[in-house]
């Protein structure tokens, strides 16, 4: 089996990096470098906002300092153990602050591990019929979003396929409408 040797920080800011390493079941001593938020307990939310009436979605475009571009995707931010007391607490904190919106149905999707070389972890949610929130909660400081409402669901692979959406906002669009079809709301 796979052999856990040791772990030490190679840098820590926003997210840290970590020296891994591992002895493989052959002998090979072998050193990775992992990262993860460990600020966040390793862990992320993500957030479909539905409409169920309208069929329409709820996206935000921010900046993406990896591209360094404007993009399209949907509410997501890091749990907070100081702040949080659940990721579903997360979850419904981030869909106030970055799309202004409040639900009485947040479904769980899944935990998907973010990659092989990553400690972190997303849990997408479907929030189900959205109101708007009065008083929404702030955004951090490093944010900058414009909301845009009414994105027609059937109008998501198109922007999955072109590369208009990142990896995780596409799976979250992908797992949203399986669950969608699921509980009959398409």
């Amino acid at each position: 089996f796979f052999c856990f040797l040791k772990e030490r920080v190679l840098f820590n800011r926003y997210r840290t990096v970590f020296e891994r390493v591992v002895q493989f079941p052959d002998g090979r001593t072998i050193s990775y470098d992992v990262d993860g938020n460990e600020h966040s307990d390793f862990h992320s939310v993500l957030v479909f906002p539905y409409d169920s009436f309208s069929k329409t979605t709820t996206m935000i475009r921010e900046y993406h300092p990896g591209t360094h571009q404007l993009a399209l995707g949907f509410v997501a931010g890091f749990f907070d153990p100081t702040k949080h007391d659940s990721v579903e607490h997360a979850a419904r904190a981030e869909l106030s602050e970055e799309a202004h919106l409040l639900t009485n149905q947040l479904v769980s999707l899944a935990q998907i591990p973010r990659d092989k070389y990553s400690r972190d972890r997303f849990s997408m949610f479907l929030a189900l019929d959205c109101t708007l929130d009065d008083s929404p909660g702030a955004l951090d400081a490093e944010e900058q979003i414009e909301i845009v409402r009414d994105v027609p669901v059937d109008t998501l692979p198109v922007l999955i396929s072109s590369g208009e959406l990142n990896t995780v906002s596409s799976l979250l669009a992908l797992l949203a409408l399986q669950k969608l079809r699921q509980l009959k709301r398409l």
